[in-house]
């Protein structure tokens, strides 16, 4: 399917990050506040903020004779999507942070089900690796940062004719 235009399909933070928040918030438990970059208006705890990093595009490029400039566009990408678990010791318990924690986890780690091709129209999802977490404190507030390597790329119809 084409994309309304190039710009649509080059918003990778928009498309990935929100399609991360619908799978969180469709599936924690309790039910959290979900934020994603730029959005973080509710601070309130628990909460997950999401920030989806774009990192160097592959070797994999391709052809169209559609796209006005050069004619062949890189097509798939690595990135990370971080999400961190927020909770403050003051309201929430220690339980509800390893909770969340684990949920994360195991929301992002379910490929197939989660990143189907339906949710992506312009985009293909080709893998989602953790990589790691770290745990910090300032404050009440307890943060583990879950980071996820993904690798995915531009469907070959999605440039607009």
């Amino acid at each position: 399917m084409a994309a309304p235009d190039i710009p649509t399909i080059y918003d990778f933070e928009g498309t990935f990050e929100t399609l991360a928040k619908t799978f969180l918030e469709s599936t924690l438990t309790p039910t959290v506040t979900v934020n994603t970059t730029f959005s973080q208006d509710n601070l309130d705890s628990p909460r997950i903020d999401l920030r989806f990093e774009v990192g160097e595009a592959l070797d994999d490029t391709a052809a169209f004779s559609n796209v006005s400039g050069d004619t062949e566009e890189h097509v798939a990408y690595n990135a990370v999507l971080v999400a961190e678990v927020v909770t403050d010791n003051e309201f929430d318990t220690q339980e509800t942070h390893r909770t969340l924690r684990a949920q994360v986890r195991d929301i992002f780690r379910r490929n197939g089900a989660n990143w189907a091709v339906g949710s992506l129209p312009y985009h293909e999802f080709r893998h989602i690796r953790p990589t790691g977490a770290t745990y910090m404190t300032e404050g009440n507030l307890q943060t583990t940062e879950l980071r996820f390597d993904l690798t995915f790329n531009i469907k070959s119809d999605a440039f607009p004719s």
